[in-house]
């Protein structure tokens, strides 16, 4: 079944933006600015799925460090501290230094347009699939054969099915160039492998969340889809420089679902059901501001009718708010909708503790030490994605 809707999305639309260019202009910049214009564009045009996107972003993040933008972020937070100013002084002259790449990028995008900037568009799509399909060449290693070599238990039959729907799309994206890109896919696992924390340990907490991550990305994507949604990637203004990289759920007739923290895995404990259910949330903003907090996974389709999403922050104090069960424009198995007012009330002020949105039982439950029941966003973000727009 994932596999089918995986593949059943719908292809790209290319969407007109401001100043189309009559054809593709010629790629120009180090790789984290050709990255940047690649993710306004794709928010403009609406041309990369919503995995696509997130990738895109990861691979962005990465090129950040050997990028002019960097260089110049320093040069200013040194100028700075050269002309005596505090170490905080320091840090917002280089912030104000990536604000003005930032800039300078969105105009090169809007200037481009979607025509013209075509080859941004399909340098970014292949960065995102390379650290993607490093990430999938990695499980496959790890994960692929129940031969007892590995920590990790074999694939579950779902987890292949993701995965070969991956690759299914991948080929898709590439056609003939295919062979070509499997070809690269050693490499970029043992670049990614590279990145790793060289402590053991570390390693292998962060390949485990890594994982989770794509798994749960992939599966929302399929499961929004087969739900009649479309998942484009999109950027947020949150009050950073670049924005804040994520995914647009749009249908027709329904309010559009903008993510504000990537889905992620989650397990509800209970002992009245007598074992753990399972699942993926997903938190989004309406244009209104409001939230939507929703549930899927086979298991959260059969759990019971008490489950709730409760959403709680430990600022100066402890503050809890629980959602509403709503199915209108939900595009996942349960829905629950806090208004913007409820979200505002978590974070007052300049309190800066995170909002933690998580499953619970009922109404009564409180969240898990293990922080595996739910989803955390930042307080900064929340309060800057809160505000209509």
């Amino acid at each position: 079944m994932v596999l089918r809707v995986f593949m059943g999305m719908a292809a790209a639309a290319m969407m007109a933006a401001p100043a189309a260019a009559a054809e593709p202009a010629v790629i120009e910049g180090d790789t984290f600015e050709i990255l940047a214009v690649a993710l306004e564009l794709g928010s403009a045009c609406k041309v990369f799925r919503g995995f696509e996107y997130h990738y895109l972003g990861e691979a962005w993040n990465i090129s950040l460090e050997k990028s002019a933008a960097q260089d110049a972020s320093e040069a200013g937070r040194k100028t700075a501290l050269d002309n005596g100013a505090s170490a905080l002084d320091a840090g917002i002259a280089g912030r104000d230094a990536l604000k003005r790449s930032a800039a300078a990028y969105r105009a090169k995008a809007a200037k481009l347009g979607c025509v013209g900037g075509q080859n941004y568009l399909d340098r970014g799509r292949l960065e995102a699939y390379k650290q993607a399909g490093g990430l999938v060449a990695m499980i496959i290693a790890n994960r692929g054969e129940a031969d007892g070599a590995s920590p990790f238990p074999p694939l579950s039959d779902d987890e292949a099915d993701i995965l070969q729907a991956f690759r299914e799309t991948a080929a898709e994206t590439f056609g003939t160039n295919m062979p070509q890109f499997e070809a690269m896919i050693p490499e970029l696992a043992q670049q990614r492998m590279a990145r790793y924390p060289a402590n053991p340990e570390l390693g292998l907490a962060r390949f485990i969340d890594e994982q989770s991550n794509a798994f749960a990305q992939l599966y929302h994507e399929a499961l929004a889809s087969e739900a009649g949604w479309t998942v484009r990637g999109t950027a947020l203004p949150d009050g950073s420089a670049f924005g804040y990289h994520t995914a647009l759920l749009s249908k027709e007739g329904a309010p559009d679902l903008a993510l504000i923290a990537a889905p992620k895995a989650v397990t509800v404990q209970s002992d009245a059901w007598g074992k753990p259910v399972t699942g993926y949330i997903a938190l989004g903003r309406r244009v209104d501001g409001s939230v939507i907090a929703g549930l899927v996974g086979d298991a959260i389709a059969g759990a019971s009718p008490k489950m709730v999403v409760k959403a709680q922050s430990k600022g100066s104090v402890m503050r809890s708010v629980t959602g509403v069960r709503v199915m209108d424009g939900c595009p996942y198995m349960r829905c629950f909708a806090f208004t913007g007012a409820q979200m505002a009330s978590l974070v007052p002020g300049a309190d800066t503790g995170p909002v933690y949105v998580f499953a619970a039982a009922e109404a009564s439950a409180v969240a898990s030490g293990t922080r595996t029941d739910g989803q955390s966003v930042p307080a900064d973000r929340l309060r800057a994605l809160l505000t209509p727009r």
